[in-house]
């Protein structure tokens, strides 16, 4: 037979489990413990529970243990079951008195609903006899339950009867507080009110129910407290009409805008509980209003096809056309160490073919320091012949050594190209600019030699413009050949050594200044030449035929302005 515990089961025999196990094989085994609850778990029966125990113990411990376990599921199931049982009565006798309970309280129920009848009834009989009807209503009834059952018509007669009846009683508490007098007027339009509502199966206002009969006049007079409860009634009373009768709204006024009235859904509608629909007003375009026939004005069919076509993709104007690599630099150290590597790798390759007889064996390093030591005995039989030859192998190898240096040597036309290869610089991508203004350059001939040299060994291109009192430089190339130029402008060349006359003819000291430095995306000039220019305008068409007249302007506007400036 098979038993299926939960785990919760489980974990409750667990203990009885551990206790059967320590009986059986004599310890505790967690791995055996372990493969018993899986069983249990699982719903295995006797034989099953036996395979998978046999894999620790024996099969005779094995049945053993499996009869005891089995007998303590046996015995949970049982004990649950039981426990259930009692659960279940229990149950039972709780719905059983409850059922007898709720029948009571409905006796109960149903005699206080007939006591009530009764007295409804003794109140009806009395108001047919001209009896006045209690103040305090039954319990679970309302006014509003009342009112429910009568159309907006009957209320509103209804409502205008109430008012009258009260305007009727305000002028009887006024002649009261003026003079005493029977109120048995407002007390019959009162009695007469209750007459109508009954007729019509309703319940008066509260200001209606209270007793309006009396046998005497009332001697004693009204306070003013009295008076003001009063007017509040009557303010109250009317608020109420104006509300059933739709005068909310009316008192807002027609000017003012509606209020906005929401059901329980969140629907808009007016005071009679109808929906409203709201008219709603969307921006368009004049696009939309058109027809498909309108957007289409020519196209040609014959073009559109299922292909989808892709722009062609264009260099960048900045991208450099030859791939650049950053370069590796080595520490004093690391090449020290790369060559001792490589120098060592070459020894022992020469070793190598020494060794399998591919080269003869290099002869002895000698030197007159160690000509004793490596040639021994051969060095004392002839000292003269020995030192002779040493000396012949010293100059052999510094022979050797010039040789190797001079083949190694540049020529001047290699000297040449990789000095130039130093100077020059890809400027396809941008070229830098300078512009240099110098007062006169006239009479100065070394500071033009070094101008025009300079910038041919340079490899800058540009333009040197002679014009007196403002002599303009414009040099391109890159950014190591600007910073070469701007430090022979600015400070080698000495300007201020230089005397050139001025407007006036007096001699005074040559300048230079730096007027702009940037950035261009191509040269507008050629090899350095010397242009002298007699008038302004000579000079400006010049940079305006390779169009950069911005130069001149520049250049020339600082020279007038600094001119302006020296005159005291």
């Amino acid at each position: 037979m098979a038993y299926q515990l939960s785990r919760r089961e489980v974990e409750d025999l667990r203990s009885s489990l551990d206790r059967a196990i320590y009986r059986t094989i004599g310890k505790s085994d967690s791995s055996l413990l372990s493969t018993v609850s899986s069983c249990l778990t699982n719903g295995y029966e006797r034989r099953k529970i036996i395979d998978k125990i046999s894999s620790h113990i024996d099969s005779k411990k094995a049945s053993k243990l499996a009869d005891k376990v089995i007998a303590l599921a046996q015995e949970l199931v049982s004990t649950s079951k039981t426990q259930k049982r009692k659960y279940d009565d229990k149950d039972k006798d709780k719905d059983s008195k409850r059922s007898r309970h709720d029948d009571r309280h409905e006796s109960r129920d149903e005699k206080r609903d007939r006591d009530r009848d009764k007295d409804r009834e003794d109140k009806e009989k009395k108001a047919d006899n001209g009896m006045e009807l209690p103040s305090i209503l039954p319990d679970g009834e309302t006014i509003g339950s009342k009112m429910a059952g009568l159309s907006a018509d009957k209320i509103k007669v209804m409502m205008a009867n109430a008012q009258k009846e009260i305007e009727e009683r305000k002028r009887a508490l006024l002649a009261l507080k003026g003079e005493p007098r029977n109120v048995t007027t407002a007390a019959a339009a009162a009695q007469q009110i209750k007459v109508q509502m009954q007729q019509n199966n309703a319940i008066p206002p509260p200001s209606v129910i209270k007793p309006v009969l009396y046998s005497k006049p009332a001697v004693q007079p009204i306070t003013a407290e009295e008076l003001e409860k009063q007017r509040k009634i009557a303010e109250l009373q009317a608020r109420i009409q104006r509300k059933l009768a739709g005068g909310a709204l009316a008192a807002a006024g027609a000017s003012g805008p509606a209020p906005l009235i929401l059901d329980r859904e969140g629907r808009t509608i007016d005071t009679s509980g109808k929906r409203v629909q709201l008219t709603h007003v969307a921006p368009t375009l004049k696009a939309c209003n058109l027809g498909a026939d309108d957007i289409v004005e020519n196209v040609n069919e014959d073009a559109i096809t299922n292909l989808v076509e892709h722009p062609q993709q264009l260099r960048p104007p900045t991208e450099p056309l030859k791939p650049t690599y950053m370069p590796v630099f080595l520490t004093k150290k690391e090449r020290k160490k790369l060559r001792r590597q490589s120098r060592r790798e070459a020894w022992k390759e020469e070793q190598e073919k020494v060794r399998l007889g591919l080269e003869a064996p290099p002869e002895p390093k000698l030197r007159i320091s160690n000509l004793m030591r490596a040639l021994g005995t051969e060095a004392v039989q002839d000292p003269t012949a020995i030192e002779a030859k040493v000396r012949e192998q010293i100059a052999k190898r510094q022979k050797t050594h010039l040789e190797a240096n001079k083949a190694r040597a540049l020529t001047k036309d290699q000297k040449r190209e990789k000095i130039d290869r130093k100077i020059r610089e890809d400027t396809s991508m941008s070229v830098h600019v300078a512009v240099y203004r110098v007062k006169d350059l006239f009479e100065c001939a070394s500071a033009k030699f070094k101008v025009e040299v300079n910038a041919q060994q340079l490899h800058m291109t540009g333009c040197v413009v002679l014009h007196r009192g403002c002599c303009v430089i414009v040099v391109e190339g890159g950014p190591k050949q600007h910073a070469k130029y701007k430090r022979l402008m600015l400070h080698r060349i000495k300007w201020e050594e230089e005397m050139v006359k001025d407007a006036d003819g007096q001699q005074t000291g040559n300048s230079c200044h730096l007027v702009w430095e940037g950035s261009t995306s191509k040269r507008a000039f050629g090899d350095i030449k010397f242009k002298v220019m007699p008038t302004e305008k000579q000079a400006r068409e010049l940079f305006h035929k390779h169009g950069v007249e911005h130069y001149w302007d520049l250049a020339y506007s600082g020279a007038v302005l600094g001119a302006g400036a020296e005159e005291p």
